[in-house]
């Protein structure tokens, strides 16, 4: 039988490890529900780039348990209103792995998409956009 040299194991471990869940867990929140609505009348908060919408107003966003670092994102429907929801940004190079979560609180209006990706092209930080108005949304 063949042996594996030393970084055959290490990057065995390491790979085994990573699928196994070492990330760090939060609290149990119940699931959000997404509002019966049509795009039009709901505000559309979109991720990207590895960036996802995680919770809104203290429930989890279903579907957010297997992201991917640099790429994917999701879709969420709001309601038209005020909301508070958490973006998590995941960024990896071959060595390191980033993960930054950042929180916005803002009136959401009806019929805008709202873009959630990176601050820039080397950020690791999340930023949010009302692409409907231009305008970028300042964290809380």
């Amino acid at each position: 039988m063949q042996q594996l040299p030393i970084t055959g194991v290490r990057a065995l471990v390491f790979s085994a490890l990573m699928l196994c869940g070492c990330a760090s867990h939060g609290p149990d929140l119940p699931d959000y529900a997404a509002p019966n609505l049509e795009e039009a009348q709901a505000a559309v908060v979109k991720g990207s780039d590895g960036t996802y919408i995680m919770t809104v107003d203290n429930t989890t966003v279903p579907g957010t348990g297997i992201r991917m670092d640099n790429f994917g994102g999701n879709k969420v429907l709001l309601t038209p209103g005020q909301h508070r929801i958490t973006v998590e940004r995941r960024t990896s190079t071959s060595m390191i792995m980033h993960s930054n979560s950042v929180a916005y609180e803002c009136v959401f209006e009806a019929g805008h998409v709202y873009k959630a990706c990176a601050a820039s092209f080397f950020s690791t930080l999340p930023k949010l956009t009302d692409v409907t108005a231009d305008k970028e949304i300042s964290a809380k």
